[in-house]
């Protein structure tokens, strides 16, 4: 049996979602807490960068943003100053 909750009303029609899903929204906060804990290049980021842009309403990241942030951390890391340009560039 599908258990559903409401989610959100617009322009008068109820869209439902199903239990499961909710769990799986439930458990994506506490991955991507557990990856910024884990690996502290994308805390600095989400920090740095993705804190900014919601703080003053950005809806677009963009390659500017990830290169203007890997730029500032490789002059303080030699680790990332020797990456070659596709490991960088890796989706």
């Amino acid at each position: 049996m599908i258990d559903y909750i409401l989610s959100r009303k617009m322009l008068g029609v109820v869209f439902m979602i199903p239990t499961t899903l909710k769990l799986v929204f439930a458990r994506q906060p506490l991955l991507w807490l557990a990856v910024c804990k884990r690996y502290s290049f994308i805390h600095d980021f989400a920090v740095e960068v993705l804190r900014v842009k919601f703080l003053c309403l950005g809806i677009m990241l963009t390659h500017d943003d990830y290169d203007f942030f890997y730029n500032k951390k490789a002059q303080w890391n030699e680790k990332l100053e020797t990456l070659s340009p596709t490991t960088r560039n890796k989706n």
